[in-house]
């Protein structure tokens, strides 16, 4: 268990009170689905910030940040297809201040251009450039290192199980309608 693992659930019995033995007398199932130690958004926060993390780490030498490598990732996958930052938007769930702030720091270093669109001029397509297409590789490799590192020491079997149960967590949160049905689909599917 990682020294970070072990310490939100070490803060998180002080914060409830958990750290007493747990009291049996009650439903275990219903007691065990509010035992905060399994505070399952929290640790997909906890592993979401790391991935972002080690994602930057692996391609900052080419000066990119981990959302600046998934969108260029994306841009080179959808090469030759008509991409506009609501796509992004829909894509990485981001809002759309988000996506122009990424957009504008890529325009500034060069690794992406802005052209009109020709059936609606008041539309900006968003085209990758010759230095985002040189650095493809290294963004995709790099990005690759960090997918390995994250699920290093799984077995195959456990990773199709870990798929499942964050489809159903997927799932779930669909089902709350809190997000639109095309991200959940594009994210899963991508």
């Amino acid at each position: 268990m990682s020294t970070a693992v072990r310490d939100m659930n070490r803060d998180t019995q002080r914060d409830t009170g958990l750290d007493a033995a747990p009291d049996t007398s009650r439903d275990t199932n219903r007691d065990t689905n509010r035992d905060t130690r399994r505070d399952i958004g929290l640790r997909i926060k906890h592993i979401s910030v790391a991935l972002d993390q080690m994602r930057t780490a692996q391609i900052a030498e080419l000066g990119l940040t981990s959302s600046q490598g998934l969108v260029l990732r994306y841009l080179n996958r959808h090469r030759g297809e008509p991409i506009y930052p609501s796509d992004l938007v829909r894509q990485f769930g981001l809002s759309q201040p988000t996506v122009t702030g990424i957009l504008r720091r890529l325009e500034d270093k060069g690794f992406l251009e802005f052209q009109a669109d020709r059936g609606d001029r008041r539309r900006k397509s968003i085209v990758a450039t010759d230095k985002a297409l040189c650095c493809h590789r290294q963004i995709v490799a790099g990005l690759q290192r960090t997918e390995d590192m994250l699920m290093g020491g799984l077995t195959g079997e456990e990773l199709d199980r870990l798929c499942l149960l964050l489809d159903k967590v997927l799932d779930n949160i669909l089902r709350t309608g809190a997000l639109p049905e095309p991200f959940l689909q594009e994210v899963v599917h991508d």
